[in-house]
């Protein structure tokens, strides 16, 4: 009878070991399922961080003056200062001749290129 009292025992405590090993790895699972939780948050935020920066940058919408969904004149002469103290005095020149078509800003043919400052030449009139 003693024999399987100590038996008993020894059974009552690895279950017991067990139930705390099972506490712990249920803890652990809990603990990473709100790390996933959080990391998935983290990337949602980002991405729309991400899509409101690019909400926020200069697009040309209109040649002839700039856009105030973009920000006030002052942003731009702003930004086109820094493009300066960083770049080319001609980032704008660059940047007009990526419309895609030949003549719907631009004149065609060799009246609407400037060769000296190879940039294109506004047709006001279209």
């Amino acid at each position: 009878m003693e024999y399987l009292q100590k038996e008993y025992q020894e059974e009552l405590e690895k279950e017991r070991g067990l139930e705390e090993e099972l506490r712990a790895v249920s803890n652990e699972i809990i603990e990473l399922e709100r790390q996933r939780v959080s990391i998935e948050e983290r990337k949602k935020n980002l991405r729309k961080y991400e899509q409101d920066k690019l909400k926020e940058q200069y697009h040309v919408t209109n040649f002839f003056a700039p856009s105030s969904r973009f920000g006030t004149p002052d942003d731009l002469k702003s930004l086109i200062d820094k493009a300066h103290d960083h770049a080319s005095n001609n980032v704008l020149d660059g940047l007009n001749m990526f419309d895609g078509t030949d003549g719907h800003y631009f004149h065609t043919g060799s009246k609407g290129h400037h060769s000296v400052w190879d940039s294109r030449l506004f047709n006001y009139g279209s």
